[in-house]
């Protein structure tokens, strides 16, 4: 489990009960005279009493994950409005007047964002919105700034969104946006509206009933208001409306969220997240280093590293099952003895490699810490010293 996770696959076992944790809360959603739904809720009869069935490993993973008690958004299999039939006053546009990148100087995006907003056509409306989500999937908030430029009356909306993303979030509150000034203040005369995203809806999936809710809501917007425009804008870059909707969304994260209900694609995203690091727990608890929890790797600390070390590294925190150890090539059969090399007496394993060999005597100072082994800790904490030790005893060539 080390390795594949270090190496970006998640293992057979791990995909297995994502999924069916993933079918329990699909099957939560459909209506309730629906068969699979009276199977997932546990009110069919259970045929093998010997194993756990779909049912209780989904449930299992569903409440570990703390969906158990959050309300659930119903399935909605077909969208009401068709995302083809897009109304002809309505544009959406995803690029900026000057190409930009994230790595691009501030002032450069907030310069481009700024000519992008000049080349708009007047609006009588302007929206902003934004998302967040604290760790990318949980505490989420939305929040809207929008200003009618007619009245010069500013309207903020910060909501909730439980489990899900900054996007959803977002949608969740241009929605509530849409209802205040299309439904509530809607006027006889015809007043263009522009609507400015952090988050791009330029092509709008409509797979949850909040998106189906915002697009049936944009299309009655086009009818009532005239013209809409949706345009993206990069985050964070001092523009005004920008700061604004950004600071409601982070306040909405702080919002009480047990009235609010989760999507299917934000419950699946979140039993992953704690699927994923509950099997890394347990996977980071080994022989090797007497049965302690250890921490995760520090990528930062590892990125001036060659492949190759990295490699031996994740090798040696699995059991020290490494080529470079002759304990190991003694076990696969490919080594007459277990043996260091350099003293022949002593078994080639990870201590005497770290800290006894006498290929390593010269060069085991930056090593050592007042003059004490650190144990394997040192994996994790300072991987950079552990392979420049095994280059400089020979085990591993040269950064």
């Amino acid at each position: 489990m080390l390795l594949t996770n270090e190496a970006g696959l998640i293992p057979l076992e791990v995909k297995s009960t994502i999924a069916t944790a993933v079918a329990y809360e699909r099957a939560r959603r459909v209506p309730e005279d629906n068969p699979i739904r009276a199977s997932a809720e546990g009110t069919s009869k259970i045929r093998l009493k010997s194993i756990n069935s779909w049912r209780e490993v989904g449930r299992l993973g569903s409440n570990n994950a703390g969906l158990e008690h959050l309300i659930r958004e119903p399935l909605r299999p077909v969208s009401t409005t068709p995302p083809w039939k897009t109304p002809c006053n309505l544009t959406i546009n995803s690029k900026l007047a000057v190409s930009t990148t994230k790595t691009d100087p501030p002032n450069m995006r907030r310069e481009a964002a700024l000519e992008t907003v000049r080349r708009l056509p007047t609006s009588d409306l302007d929206i902003f919105t934004d998302g967040h989500a604290t760790d990318g999937y949980r505490l989420c908030g939305g929040g809207c700034w929008c200003l009618d430029k007619s009245s010069g009356k500013e309207t903020c909306v910060s909501v909730p969104a439980v489990y899900g993303s900054s996007y959803r979030a977002e949608t969740t509150a241009l929605l509530r946006a849409l209802y205040n000034h299309v439904f509530k203040e809607s006027t006889s005369s015809l007043t263009p509206s522009q609507l400015f995203n952090t988050k791009c809806p330029g092509v709008i999936a409509i797979r949850t009933e909040i998106e189906d809710k915002m697009w049936t809501t944009i299309c009655q917007c086009c009818e009532i208001h005239g013209h809409l425009h949706i345009q993206w804008i990069p985050g964070h870059c001092d523009i005004y409306g920008n700061d604004p909707a950004d600071a409601l969304a982070n306040k909405g994260g702080r919002l009480d969220q047990s009235y609010t209900s989760v999507d299917i694609a934000s419950a699946s995203s979140c039993i992953s997240r704690y699927i994923i690091a509950h099997a890394w727990e347990k996977a980071r608890v080994h022989d090797s280093v007497g049965g302690k929890v250890k921490p995760p790797p520090e990528r930062d600390k590892e990125k001036d590293l060659t492949v190759r070390q990295r490699r031996v590294l994740s090798q040696l925190r699995c059991n020290a099952k490494s080529p470079i150890l002759q304990t190991y090539l003694h076990a696969i059969g490919s080594a007459p003895n277990d043996s260091c090399l350099a003293c022949v007496t002593n078994p080639d394993d990870l201590q005497h490699a770290l800290y006894e060999s006498p290929r390593g005597e010269a060069h085991r100072g930056p090593l050592m810490e007042n003059n004490t082994r650190p144990g394997p800790d040192v994996l994790w904490t300072r991987p950079q010293e552990v392979a420049a030790y095994l280059s400089a005893c020979g085990r591993l060539p040269p950064s």
